[in-house]
């Protein structure tokens, strides 16, 4: 089942994954706090995941900032397709 299948050009593309991380991470924030509250401890595998949303975060503003993906006159970028589908994947 496809939820969302859509052209996007790069900045809404960028807006797109960027909201998509920043949703990820506001998820496992409120599950650590859960935890803090019921147990009064952190959630392990929330704050490892929070640690690879960072530095996921950090590693893709890096390559979509690289002057080569700047979108310019002599150098357009391409739309880019985002699909979201009902599959579920474990890093």
């Amino acid at each position: 089942m496809k939820i969302l299948e859509q052209n996007v050009n790069s900045e809404d593309a960028k807006e797109l994954l960027l909201e998509i991380i920043q949703c990820t991470v506001n998820f496992y924030n409120v599950k650590n706090l859960r935890s803090h509250m019921q147990i009064g401890s952190p959630d392990v595998e929330s704050m490892n995941i929070l640690k690879q949303l960072v530095e996921t975060r950090n590693e893709l503003l890096k390559v979509l900032d690289e002057p080569t993906m700047k979108e310019g006159i002599n150098n357009p970028l391409p739309s880019i397709k985002i699909y979201f589908d009902s599959t579920l994947t474990t890093v």
